[in-house]
């Protein structure tokens, strides 16, 4: 069995229709992406459909924003590119004990950095520390930017 992921955000002409949308085929099971098509609006409304040969190689990484409760309610959110459960259980060994859930999964960095930061302003979660701006994915940091981040704890 196969699941169809339409996680990327289509790109829609001044029309209203779609410009392009991805569209991954996975294994139902295991997730693995098996191909990957690219849609487009031709004229009229019609779609154009073509085979995505290298999408599968970019796109066998997931990004998953998941959540952390105590209680029933929600007190983290998080980002990872891991698997979920090996991240759940480093957050477990360093003393985050809370229940852990996969919120969303997307096939681009940008795409979950943005469901992170949003969910972060809407809900407010009191273990995030950083709430005003967006997180970069792996970003090397320098002396003089972990030195103002220290104040970023509101």
């Amino acid at each position: 069995m196969y699941v169809l992921d339409f996680s990327t955000k289509p790109k829609i002409d001044t029309k209203g229709c779609i410009k392009e949308q991805v569209v991954i085929v996975r294994d139902a099971m295991t997730k693995k992406v098996i191909r990957a098509y690219k849609l487009s609006c031709v004229r009229d409304g019609a779609l154009s459909v073509n085979s995505l040969n290298d999408i599968p190689k970019i796109t066998n990484r997931t990004y998953t924003v998941y959540s952390g409760s105590k209680k029933g309610k929600i007190v983290y959110i998080g980002t990872t590119i891991q698997k979920p459960k090996e991240r759940f259980r480093w957050h477990k060994y360093n003393g985050k004990d809370l229940n852990f859930e996969i919120l969303y999964q997307f096939t681009t960095e940008e795409e979950m950095l943005d469901k992170e930061f949003e969910l972060i302003q809407q809900l407010k979660p009191w273990m995030n520390k950083i709430r005003h701006r967006k997180q970069n994915l792996n970003a090397k940091l320098t002396e003089q930017t972990i030195e103002r981040r220290i104040g970023d704890k509101e």
